[in-house]
Order: structure tokens, then sequence, then C-alpha cells
């Protein structure tokens, strides 16, 4: 990937409208993982200056390669906010790839994310099982 600026569109930002109608364009925010969400293993959650979850990075993208698989990080901002048809904020985020490490956040807000697989995320993704990982190490 080129260096440089992507815009995103969060996604499930109508859950989260009082939290983004407290955000402002050009506004910092951070990405998390998910590993516990029972909707998806690899969610990436989107979260205000102040740690409120406004959106997440909707599943079918580039960003989650670039994350997941090739080990990258992101450094990421409010680009926009606004209304769409349905009358819910809606939030674009503005995306430099770094080399910053993604946090982990647990799904349930009760409980600590999961520790990490053996070998890491991009390790997890696509290559080994656990189980296989385990044998190799012990071996």
């Amino acid at each position: 990937m080129s260096a440089g600026f992507y815009h995103l569109r969060l996604a499930g930002v109508s859950h989260y409208q009082e939290a983004l109608a407290g955000c402002s364009e050009g506004e910092p925010v951070r990405l998390f993982h998910e590993p516990d969400n029972p909707h998806d293993q690899l969610a990436l959650r989107v979260e205000s200056r102040w740690g409120e979850l406004i959106g997440y990075v909707p599943r079918a993208n580039w960003l989650r390669r670039a994350i997941f698989q090739d080990g990258r990080g992101v450094a990421a901002s409010i680009a926009g906010i606004g209304r769409g048809a349905a009358g819910f904020l809606g939030a674009v985020i503005s995306i430099a790839i770094t080399d910053d490490d993604i946090g982990l956040r647990s799904y349930f807000p009760d409980r600590e994310p999961p520790p990490p697989p053996p070998g890491g995320y991009r390790f997890w993704v696509d290559g080994p099982s656990a189980a296989e990982a385990c044998e190799r190490s012990a071996a």
C-alpha cells in the first residue's frame, strides 16, 4: 500500500448515536480488535478520544487485511460526520497506515479481552491452527 490517507465509512453507527453526537471532525479515534465479538472474531471497533464506541470497520474491508495479515497499524481521525437518509448520524474516518500496534478490547464491558493466539494475530489468520502451532513449539 502506498503512503497516504484513506477514507472509510464506519458500520454499526446507528447503535452508537449518542457517542457519535459528542464527536467532531478532526478528532482522533483509535481502533481496537474485539476477538470475543460473537458476530465477528476479527471485528475492529472504533472508539472516540474519550474511549466510547462509535462504530466498526466494515467486515468486507481492505483494512482488515492490512492489520491482521500484513501486521500493520493505523492512525485515524474523524474526517466527517453527517446525517443519512434514515436520519441517523454517520461517520467517515481518515486513516494513515502505520506500524503501531492495534490494541485489544473485549466485546463484553465487564470482561477483559482474551489473550492473543499463539504467534499473534497475523499467524492466527493465515498460519496453521493453534493446536498445530503448540505441537510444533513443543517439538
